[in-house]
């Protein structure tokens, strides 16, 4: 994805603990969409350095692209999009 990759996100739902690969340093809390509006401490915040087939991932793209995440064709909308890996 190149520049066009703002940052990519995972919540794991095992040890409700967030991860983030975040190679512009753009990335905040407040870009997370969280039910129910509890955002993590950032301090918490762990490095995402593996993304798993079948997991969801919320990934932050400057602009829209047509992308192969995990073997798939997906259609990213600049901002955050939700895909399954």
């Amino acid at each position: 994805m190149g520049d066009n990759l703002k940052w990519v996100a995972h919540f794991s739902n095992a040890t409700k603990q967030w991860a983030v690969y975040d190679p512009t340093g753009t990335f905040t809390v407040d870009d997370l969409v969280v039910p129910g509006g509890n955002k993590p401490d950032p301090e918490s915040i762990e490095e995402l350095t593996v993304m798993s087939k079948g997991k969801i991932y919320s990934v932050s793209v400057k602009d829209g692209a047509t992308a192969t995440l995990g073997g798939r064709d997906h259609s990213l909308a600049a901002g955050v999009n939700t895909v399954v890996w």
